[in-house]
């Protein structure tokens, strides 16, 4: 990670134009949450930040520019059922441990709790 991506608070992908939080929320938070984070982030005079889709998550395959705190990360789809709807409470989240996308689901006792990333398109 450079010192001016972590003064500017940002980093912008030069391979996919979308602009970076340059670090995640530091807590792990309930799906639910980390949508609610990310559309509540306002960072570099944007207000329009987002929690990330399980592809561009995948695509963010170098993450040294980032401050993670954990190596999972919610992301903002929905698994779909065997019929193509949105199963109850069941999202994707990417483990870049495992280098793969797993399936968490959202419950707010026991479900699975990790960081919010967020993204926004640069240039916008």
């Amino acid at each position: 990670m450079t010192r001016e991506t972590e003064i500017r608070g940002y980093w912008v992908d030069p391979s996919t134009s979308l602009m970076w939080a340059w670090k995640d929320n530091g807590k792990n938070l309930s799906w639910h949450g980390a949508t609610k984070y990310c559309r509540n982030l306002r960072l570099a005079g944007y207000a329009d930040w987002r929690l990330a889709k399980i592809d561009e998550l995948e695509g963010l395959a170098d993450t040294r520019n980032l401050l993670l705190t954990a190596p999972r990360l919610w992301s903002s789809n929905p698994v779909m059922d065997d019929r193509g709807h949105p199963s109850h409470a069941s999202y994707w989240y990417f483990d870049y441990q495992r280098g793969k996308k797993q399936e968490g689901f959202e419950d707010w006792a026991e479900g699975d709790h990790m960081p919010a990333l967020c993204v926004r398109r640069s240039g916008e």
